[in-house]
């Protein structure tokens, strides 16, 4: 990795538990790497665009973990060295809120993209994930497993012939 605020995500994700090249792939999925980009329909905000539902998340997950209240607010969503953070909390809150609900990456980015867990967005979740690949096989690493996602399960078929 060796874009502008890959220093400032690798020490996000360190601080919070998350992988770096997950983080990245989020970002770059999210908004390109860009800032300042919002998105008209959604108020998106940010490098790691953020909704005003996300930064009200944002300051109450941080509230909730410092005992002090907090708010996020699009001005800090528009500032990188800011949102890396934030968005690292979240997702470590999203691992936490997500536990034992199915594939834990799957679930923590369907919480960053819905607020939900359970949330069905396997498009979402599998561009994120092969970004990530993509980024950790160019540093030598092997690539993340498949998600699995917990609305699909295997079905028997009753009319079959039986073995």
């Amino acid at each position: 990795m060796k874009g502008p605020y890959d220093e400032a995500i690798a020490r996000a994700a360190h601080q919070w538990g998350q992988s770096p090249f997950l983080m990245r792939a989020l970002f770059e999925h999210e908004s390109g790497l860009n800032p300042k980009v919002v998105n008209e329909d959604t108020g998106a905000a940010g490098i790691c665009q953020m909704t005003a539902g996300g930064r009200y998340a944002a300051g109450n997950i941080r509230s909730w973990r410092t005992g002090v209240k907090q708010t996020f607010t699009l001005k800090d969503a528009l500032d990188p060295w800011k949102a890396i953070p934030a968005a690292a909390e979240m997702l470590s809150y999203a691992v936490d809120v997500c536990r034992g609900l199915g594939d834990g990456v799957a679930a923590m980015l369907a919480w960053y993209n819905s607020g939900k867990c359970r949330a069905q967005v396997p498009g979402f979740v599998l561009k994120v994930v092969r970004i990530a690949n993509h980024l950790r096989m160019e540093a030598g690493l092997p690539p993340l497993p498949a998600p699995e996602f917990w609305w699909r399960t295997k079905r028997r078929r009753g009319n079959g012939p039986q073995s």
